[in-house]
């Protein structure tokens, strides 16, 4: 007996899946990427972009350098050579506080009330 076997060679040159099918799906699949990373920062902003407002106080010592603080928040002092670098580095030093207050988990103070007072001598 003698058979022949038939051999069916398939090209894969060519074939492509069909991209027309899957379109709807990657659409929505990208559109819920972009959702989600939209929804991510938008957390991530709240969580990080709070605003304070801190008086402070900025003072000139008997050598010239001015001398920064900020009441509210104890221990919290900086200096600089004019008042404009005094200011900008009370404003790093405040950032600095509030972060690691935030980080051990310490409430952040808030200045309640500020007044002047005359006396006379």
């Amino acid at each position: 007996m003698n058979s022949k076997k038939t051999i069916k060679i398939v090209s894969i040159v060519g074939a492509r899946p069909n991209f027309i099918k899957l379109a709807p799906l990657l659409v929505i699949i990208l559109f819920c990427g972009i959702i989600y990373i939209v929804i991510l920062l938008r957390l991530i902003l709240e969580k990080k972009m709070r605003t304070y407002k801190f008086r402070i106080i900025i003072e000139q010592d008997e050598d010239g350098v001015y001398i920064s603080s900020c009441p509210a928040l104890k221990g919290c002092y900086s200096q600089g050579d004019t008042i404009q670098e005094a200011k900008k580095n009370i404003k790093d030093a405040i950032r600095l506080h509030i972060e690691e207050r935030e980080a051990i988990g310490e409430p952040i103070p808030i200045e309640v009330l500020l007044d002047e007072v005359k006396i006379s001598v």
